[in-house]
């Protein structure tokens, strides 16, 4: 059996541990997903209700869902189970090389072919997990949201329209 290996890609942010109220939005085979940055550690974000967005460029699958922090350290992760290969909870990662377990969800979200060029995204937050397969990914910082209406990017915009 054939394991991946992880790459950790956030080195200066990371999402709001308790609550990152993120929201997907899918335009043609762009998806993108925006949520609330938070400080773990070394993780910092300028102000208070920083968002972030993650863009995925030519994906052609995604899903978000389980596990969450609970069910991480209970095991009930696919990567998990499978040290020294898993990585690090709250964090984002590409995973790199044959992963025998890449397709074992059942709630993907097909957007177009998968195929060889597309590289194995995980984004492990507090309580869930975002995951895509895509060509290439882009981080943002976003705007302050003002509490207590927390529009994503796209919200924002339509109100500004």
């Amino acid at each position: 059996m054939s394991h991946p290996t992880f790459q950790q890609l956030n080195d200066d942010w990371n999402a709001e541990g308790v609550d990152p109220d993120g929201q997907v939005s899918v335009s043609g085979s762009t998806m993108r997903f925006t949520f609330f940055l938070g400080e773990w550690g070394a993780y910092t974000r300028s102000e208070e209700w920083e968002t972030g967005r993650l863009s995925f460029e030519n994906c052609a699958m995604w899903r978000r869902g389980g596990p969450n922090d609970e069910g991480w350290f209970r095991g009930q992760c696919r990567y998990s189970k499978v040290a020294p290969i898993a990585p690090g909870y709250v964090a984002f990662y590409e995973l790199i090389g044959v992963d025998d377990h890449r397709l074992d969800p059942a709630d993907w979200h097909e957007l177009a072919p998968l195929t060889p060029e597309h590289q194995h995204f995980l984004f492990y937050m507090h309580d869930e997990t975002l995951e895509c397969f895509a060509t290439a990914w882009a981080f943002e910082r976003g705007p302050v949201c003002p509490w207590p209406e927390h529009p994503s990017f796209e919200r924002e915009a339509a109100a500004k329209s």
